[in-house]
């Protein structure tokens, strides 16, 4: 077997047998699809963007599928290792693909993969002497093995002839000793710029993949049309229109897209003439119906408008109207005509879920000013992305003809999905050459915008993508040529960021009245031979596809994590091969399916999406709850105003019958958290669509804060919860037994269970309660110094290594009294008698209730402890504690008690604030945040607003700077005494390389109040409302009480899902067993797919008034089975997400050779 280390660029190895030729004949080394894979974390970022592309090629151009590694036998691990390379065939017990610096090319994993799927080189074929002539004393010494032919036993090439154009065919100067002199040279001179190609497969790659694996279809391609025959691939005219499209010959002056009138009797487009009949005439060309299998659709064309300006093409969907009927129509794009009369490139994106046609509306505007009419040609449909921007370059062969190294062509300006702006050039003439001739260079580079104002800067951690489109009609032999980059911290003239904002070192632009950043790209993009050899200048214009995308939420997921921890009994791990699990996407907008789904299931955590209660919401619903007002009983408590709901969302407003959903015998609970708020999916923003029959309670349900008391008694009903994960322990002092607390015989005096008085009142209750609030109490009065008593808790048995002991303590006329915080472990021998002291608190004269939080680090049984202590001889006070937890957390970083906030609220103007002290984290970052009771500027005076920022502090100089990829959470805390109760109000953000995260020092105001320099701040105009704060226990004893942490995330930073088996030598066969899960289907009271009853993301149909369901599958999710049980999805549950629709929807990505900064 060769061993991988003996080639540079791409090595190959399979069983015990002799390296072969074009492919395995051996079925044993045949894959199953589809095939496992897992990204390592060794893997550059562009490397698993551009996977994924190759991936979605696969797709598009035969029937091989991938999907994440799930614990199978089998696999394909990437890898960045010395080179590229890769085995030949399924090994049976996984194996390695390496795809080192500089393999990170769409072409280039195409062909490794091809070789994983049984395929050698082409100059492999024993046949090859009879096509090129190998110069073996020109090869690299040890590289020799790389151009050996093999015996037809062992391969077969499938009966294709030699193919020079194939991705898997050498370059003539593969592994060469002198620069200048090839090792490959082709016997026909013509071919020798040929071989070598890194741009997509060709037509016999693809030839020779679907017959090894009997590919009869496309997994994305859903319709493609050139109108070459003359059933106009079953495209049906409408019956009820004015006019017909009319199936129209190329002729001079109408020449076809497809084959651009130059060969005679063929190239055909559809046509309808505007210059006759009546003003608003049309006629409408429909598809026939389709079936899609993912929910994201491209339908590309081409078009070309004759006629008057007056003229419009409309691009509509035609649908499934909820009967089987294909009928209930959507516009979906509108082109109008201009001066400009050649053929242009069009993309509409589509979200079809169920069987649909796409239709063509030509619409005559004004006959009598027509001189021609509307064309179009070349269609193709696959279930992919949109590209964000496509630019066409018009005469560009004329362009290369009279480029000089100085010409370049900017593009428009275009915009990101997220609001950046962006812009390409292009270089004609880029200055590189090789034995093939010049190259052309793209450069990429990005522009003010708009939205610069909101936009985070510099825009790091965002993939640009530029494809140079070969216009092959046929899109599975389009060999189109792609690359990207990441964008990241890189720096020129000194400390000059390129991703920063154009407006502070870009070159303003009068063409768009923009700056325009510096440019990075490739000098030797595309070769001018293959822009001339294949069609990527048909009709002489060159088109250009470009996206900019962004590659961000798992801290917040944790965070909802450690709630569940603490609240109830359901408990999370890190994926490691089960067959069920919750992948966290970020797909479009925030779901989850409801319940175990038994094969894996994807929490859709999009946009807007990542807030603690937000992420407890989807899962709850995953835990098999729906929203509250789908009760039966709903409408006693609760009205839907169905005219107001925006169409097509209906169905979130369903009601379920009882014997399909239960309500655990608990109450109506307007303030779930999976309750909807009264404007959810409202077509009017004033005008609500749910209220409550009293109306008291219409501020209340909605809430986005956590978990309500009735949504935690359903959860620990449902999973039979009798204890937390997190929670040790807690007291409030109510009840007689003081929570099993026990007084030490052995101390000077004894805390004392003391009921609330007009005097002291208890932190719990407030003294608001008659015989009821009770505390524990150490009274100090004419006691000696150095008295102390002691109050110790029951024994506890921690499950993990930290704990956060949390409680309210008052200090009453004793200033010098201590209150001394101890841990009492286990000695070794099985006696808790090891003490250690962990805290001490001193009194200050401040004689009101004060939070304490205080970590421990125990990790076998203990007790912890208070020790009172008599600080002065003239103390007349005492020492109080109440409300204790003990949380098996971290304790927050730090802790800020804002007192009589109530009067703060009435008296401080809107846009007015308070400033925190300055706290430091656990890394020596200072920081500090602000409040704003009434709101900030430009926010709700009925919202208190909170604001992060850093101080310049003492550990500065050796800390990291731009702060970045540390997470900050702010919590309000309600103080209600039972901790699983509380509905505190956290939000967070992720710092990233922005310059207001640099030093304070640097980019901050001197604030005289800490004599430090105060950061640039940012968070939350509308934090939590009023009505909130009054509502709940946020303000007791009138203080508002914050947490902060500021926390590395580096840690989550890391994707790769741990393999279960090892590699082998000895491959057996593997087989995936399913066992199909018992599947109920839902009940809706009205419309039998309402609510939808298919499982797994199946769509609904309605078939002879009864619910039927089809199965769909997604771009890296497929379903199979009666009730689309069998499903597989991406299983690292903190998995990187790569670009866009991350996760699930691939990225358009591709090649890299040497990215450069454009002089």
């Amino acid at each position: 077997m060769l061993l991988p280390k003996l080639l540079i660029f791409t090595v190959l190895a399979a069983a015990l047998h002799a390296p072969g030729r074009v492919g395995l004949i051996d079925k044993a080394y045949r894959w199953k699809f589809p095939i496992p894979y897992i990204l390592s974390d060794s893997l550059d970022l562009n490397a698993k963007g551009a996977i994924h592309q190759a991936f979605e090629m696969y797709r598009l151009k035969s029937c091989v599928d991938f999907k994440p590694y799930e614990g199978e036998k089998t696999y394909i691990k990437f890898e960045k290792r010395d080179g590229c390379w890769s085995y030949v065939g399924d090994l049976q017990n996984g194996q390695v693909l390496s795809l080192g610096s500089g393999c990170d090319h769409k072409a280039v994993i195409e062909h490794e993969l091809l070789h994983a799927l049984g395929f050698y080189h082409t100059q492999s074929r024993q046949d090859r002497d009879d096509y090129v002539k190998i110069w073996l004393d020109q090869v690299t010494e040890g590289m020799g093995h790389n151009f050996n032919k093999y015996d037809d036993s062992f391969v077969t090439d499938l009966n294709t002839p030699y193919d020079y154009e194939s991705v898997m065919h050498y370059r003539p100067f593969a592994f060469n000793k002198d620069p200048s002199i090839p090792t490959i040279t082709t016997n026909i001179p013509e071919f020798f710029n040929i071989i070598g190609q890194y741009l997509d497969f060709s037509e016999m790659d693809v030839v020779r993949l679907n017959r090894m694996y009997n590919c009869s279809s496309s997994l994305t391609l859903l319709d493609q049309c050139a109108f070459e025959n003359i059933n106009i691939c079953g495209m049906v005219q409408s019956l009820t229109d004015d006019t017909d499209w009319v199936h129209l010959k190329s002729s001079p002056g109408s020449e076809d897209h497809t084959l651009g009138g130059l060969c005679r009797d063929s190239g055909y487009t559809m046509h309808i003439d505007t210059s006759t009949g009546n003003a608003e005439q049309s006629a409408l060309l429909e598809s026939r119906i389709l079936y899609p299998k993912r929910k994201l659709q491209c339908l590309q064309f081409f078009y070309k408008m004759t006629g008057g300006t007056k003229d419009r093409l409309v691009i509509w969907a035609k649908m499934d109207d909820g009967t089987g009927t294909v009928r209930k129509l959507k516009k979906l794009h509108t082109i109008w005509a201009d001066e400009d009369k050649t053929w242009k490139i069009a993309h509409v994106s589509m979200q079809m879920g169920a069987k649909f046609r796409y239709a063509f509306q030509a619409v005559k505007g004004d006959p009598a000013n027509s001189g021609g009419g509307i064309f179009i040609d070349d269609i193709s449909l696959t279930e992919t992305h949109c590209p964000a921007a496509v630019w066409r370059i018009q005469n560009f062969s004329s362009i290369l003809e009279t480029a000089d190294y100085n010409t370049v062509l900017t593009s428009p300006r275009f915009y990101s999905p997220e609001g950046y702006g962006y812009g390409v050039q292009v270089r004609p003439l880029s200055g590189y050459s090789d034995y093939t001739g010049n190259y052309t260079g793209l450069y990429f580079h990005l522009a003010s915008g708009d939205n610069d104002i909101v936009m985070q800067w510099p825009a790091v951690n965002r993939q640009a993508t530029i494809v140079v489109m070969d216009q092959d009609p046929d899109i599975k032999l389009r060999m189109s040529s792609a690359r990207s980059l990441t964008t990241d911290l890189t720096t020129v003239n000194g400390d000059q960021l390129i991703w920063d904002n154009p407006r502070k070192f870009g070159t303003f632009d009068p063409s768009c009245q923009c700056y325009r950043g510096e440019s990075m790209g490739w000098r030797n993009f595309i070769k001018h031979f293959d822009l001339r050899r294949r069609n990527y200048l048909k009709n002489d214009d060159l088109i250009i596809f470009v996206d900019f995308e962004d590659l961000n939420a798992k801290g917040v997921i944790l965070q909802a994590f450690e709630m569940y921890r603490l609240k109830s009994c359901v408990d999370f791990k890190p994926y490691e091969g089960e067959s069920t699990y919750i992948s966290f996407t970020k797909l479009d907008g925030c779901w989850s399916f409801v319940g175990d789904l038994k094969t894996g299931q994807n929490v859709s955590i999009g946009d807007r999406c990542d807030t603690k209660a937000i992420v407890e919401h989807e899962l709850l619903h995953a835990l098999g709850f729906y929203h509250e007002q789908s009760r039966s009983d709903r409408d006693d408590y609760v009205q839907i105003w169905w005219d107001q709901i925006i169409p097509g969302k209906e169905h979130n407003f369903n009601k379920y019958e009882d014997d399909f959903i239960t309500d655990l015998n608990t109450p109506y609970d307007y303030e779930s958290i999976m309750h909807y708020r009264p404007l959810s999916f409202n077509k009017n923003p004033d005008i609500p669509t749910i209220t409550t029959t009293i109306p008291a309670f219409n501020n209340v349900i909605g809430q986005r804060l956590d978990f309500s008391a009735l949504d935690l008694e359903r959860l620990n009903r449902m999973y039979e919860c009798t204890a937390t994960h997190t929670l040790l322990d807690q007291c409030a002092f109510e009840q007689i037994n003081i929570c099993g607390m026990i007084q030490n015989d052995e101390d000077d005096a004894d805390w004392v269970h003391t009921l609330s008085s007009t005097d002291v009142k208890d932190h719990t209750l407030g003294g608001h309660c008659r015989d009821a609030g009770y505390f524990m109490k150490f009274d100090a009065t004419n006691k000696l110094v150095g008295h102390s008593a002691l109050l110790e808790s029951r024994i506890l048995y921690p499950k993990r290594k930290q704990q956060c002991l949390e409680f309210f303590y008052r200090m009453s006329r004793g200033l010098g009294d201590q209150l001394i915080i101890w841990v009492r472990r286990d000695d070794g021998s099985g006696t808790v008698r090891k003490v250690g002291k962990v805290h001490t608190i001193t009194g200050d004269g401040d004689e009101s209730w004060k939070i304490a939080q205080v970590t421990l680090n125990v990790e076998e049984k203990f007790r912890y402890f208070f020790q009172g202590i008599v600080g002065s001889s003239n103390t007349s006070g005492g020492i109080f504690i109440d409300d204790i937890t003990l949380t098996e957390t971290a304790c927050p970083n730090a802790v800020w008690r804002i007192q009589n906030f109530t009067n703060l609220l009435n008296t401080i103007p809107h846009g007015h604030r308070v400033q925190s002290p300055l706290f430091y984290n656990s890394d020596g970052y200072a920081y500090g945040i602000r409040v704003y009771p009434n709101g900030r500027i430009n926010s709700s005076e009925e919202f208190v607003g909170i604001t992060f920022h850093l101080f310049s502090g003492e550990n500065d100089a050796v800390l990291e700077w731009p702060a970045v990829n540390r997470q900050v959470t702010v919590t309000t805390m309600d103080q209600n005494p039972d901790k699983t109760l509380q509905m505190s109000n956290s939000r967070s953000f992720t710092t990233d390389a922005d310059m207001q995260w640099s030093k304070p020092s640097m980019v901050g105001e001197w604030d005289e109040s800490c004599f430090c320099y105060r950061g640039p701040e940012f968070g939350w105009g509308t934090f939590i409302s009023h009505d909130q704060l009054h509502r709940r226990d946020f303000l007791k004893n009138d203080d508002l009480i914050i947490t902060v942490n500021f926390d590395d995330l580096a840690h989550l930073v890391k994707s790769e899902v741990p393999t279960k088996l090892e590699l082998s030598s000895n491959p057996q066969p593997a087989e995936d067993n399913f066992e199909r899960p018992k599947v109920r289907v839902p009940r809706a009271i009205s419309d039998p797919c309402q609510p939808n009853p298919c499982r797994n993301g199946g769509a609904c149909v309605i078939h002879q008034g009864r619910a039927a369901c089809r199965c769909v599958s997604g771009q890296a999710i497929i379903y199979t089975g009666d009730t689309c049980e069998k499903q597989h999805f991406d299983g690292g549950i903190l998995g990187v997400l790569i670009g866009g629709v991350a996760g699930t929807i691939a990225l358009t990505v591709a090649i890299i050779a040497v990215i450069y900064r454009q002089n």
